[in-house]
Parts: C-alpha cells; sequence; structure tokens
C-alpha cells in the first residue's frame, strides 16, 4: 500500500472496508458514508457534527461529480447474504408454514443481525426484524411462542418499529 502515514492507511482500509461491509458503491451518497466513516476514526468518535457532514457531502460531491448521489449506484445487499435471508423469510411467511431446522435458523437470525441498524437495513429494516416479523406472519404455535420470547425484550422503538413492519406484510408483495 502506498499511503503517506500509518494514520491514512488506516483511513484508507476502514473507508473500503465500509463499501464491503454495507454492500454499497458507486454512488455520491455511498462515498460519503464511506468517508464518514474514516472520519469517525480519525476523530475518535462515533458521530460527526452537521457541518462535518456537510463538508463531507460538498467534497464528494466535487470528487465524485460522474456519480449520482443515489440513483446508479450499487447495492451488494447479496454480497453478505442478506437479500438470499430476507427471501427465505419472505418464503417461510408465506407458506405459514416452516419446519424446526428453518425456526432454529430464523431464530438465529433474530440475533445474528441485531446490530446492522442504520446502513445495514434492507428497505429500512435490518435483517432481524424481518426474522421476528416473520415469526409474527407465520402463525404458528411455534413461531408465535419464538415471537414473543425474542420480541417481549427489545426497547419499545424497536418494538414500535417491527409492530410497523408486521402491518406492512411485505411478503405479500412479492
Amino acid at each position: 500500500m502506498n499511503c503517506e502515514n500509518p494514520e491514512r492507511a488506516a483511513r484508507t482500509i476502514i473507508h473500503e472496508c465500509t463499501h464491503y461491509r454495507y454492500g454499497i458503491g458507486e454512488s455520491q451518497w455511498a462515498e460519503s458514508v464511506c468517508v464518514a466513516q474514516e472520519l469517525k476514526h480519525k476523530y475518535k468518535r462515533d458521530y460527526l457534527t452537521i457541518s462535518e457532514k456537510r463538508r463531507i457531502i460538498k467534497a464528494v460531491k466535487e470528487g465524485y461529480p460522474e456519480y449520482n448521489w443515489r440513483k446508479g449506484g450499487r447495492f451488494m445487499a447479496n454480497k453478505v447474504g442478506i437479500t438470499d435471508k430476507i427471501s427465505f423469510l419472505f418464503e417461510k411467511a408465506k407458506a405459514g408454514h416452516c419446519s424446526y431446522d428453518e425456526m432454529q435458523q430464523i431464530k438465529e437470525y433474530t440475533v445474528q443481525h441485531s446490530n446492522d441498524m442504520i446502513i445495514g437495513r434492507f428497505f429500512g429494516y435490518s435483517v432481524s426484524d424481518y426474522a421476528i416479523a416473520s415469526l409474527k406472519w407465520i402463525n404458528t404455535t411455534e413461531s408465535l411462542s419464538l415471537f414473543n420470547e425474542v420480541f417481549s425484550p427489545l426497547s419499545d422503538n424497536r418494538k414500535k418499529e417491527i409492530n410497523e413492519l408486521i402491518e406492512k406484510k411485505l411478503y405479500l408483495q412479492v
């Protein structure tokens, strides 16, 4: 790697890993997200001020004029298996039943992705949210029991979001 110093090398790695982790690229928005992660590392904090975010967006728009803000960007969700997992959950919800092993897989999804809450969302919800909602959608005694087990300890905010997802019944639109 040909970088000016170790800090710049670290920022470059963080930038590229952000592309990979969230499966995003080829848009000004994606570049802004990656630069934001770089700068949070540089400033040694987990937030950026509004003015810092505005500076990032301005710099990215100047540095990447060939990209649109969001349109035409690359969303590589399946690189990390997100679309496969969502498809599996929708398939089980449509069927209205699943095997014991499939139920265990859904249970694993309810916790495995619980930290993907901001950028790691798929149409506004994490895989964990979809997994929890699918337990309600499947609507069997076993799935509802598991739903209550994983739903009850959640924060009121998270419960509200998941209830909104449940009401949307997105699995019926696929």
